[in-house]
């Protein structure tokens, strides 16, 4: 890491971060199939960011995030794409019907994330074909 990276990551701010959580969760559970225990994709997260485990740290920034954009979307009526399967208090995390939907029509498409407090969208990029 370079010191320009080091310096651009100070000022990433609480809302960039919890979008890039967002982000990697979504990414986390297009991996796993479309459904997973929230445990599991905190592991494939932490993994990818190349940690061996999960901190205690980054446990709490997914929840924080998952929970945070679920209502956010709620609250504003707007579709989510990811949702509790099994309703509140459910441990296991699953895009929804039609996130899973666009993906298996168009398996080499991009889903694009539309964050809770911004104007336009947020690519997730492409999605490997199965």
């Amino acid at each position: 890491m370079t010191l320009l990276d080091e310096v651009a990551g100070a000022r990433r701010t609480r809302s960039e971060a919890a979008k890039s959580a967002v982000a990697e969760i979504a990414d986390a559970l297009l991996e796993m199939g479309g459904s997973a225990h929230r445990d599991a994709v905190i592991d494939r997260v932490a993994i990818r960011r190349g940690q061996m485990f999960a901190s205690e740290g980054l446990r709490l920034e997914l929840l924080e995030a998952f929970d945070r954009y679920c209502a956010a979307m709620a609250r504003k009526g707007r579709p989510a794409l990811f949702h509790l399967p099994f309703g509140e208090g459910s441990r296991r995390w699953s895009l929804t019907r039609d996130v899973m939907r666009s993906v298996t029509e168009q398996p080499a498409t991009t889903v694009t994330l539309l964050p809770a407090d911004a104007a336009g969208p947020a690519s997730l990029g492409p999605v490997a074909e199965a």
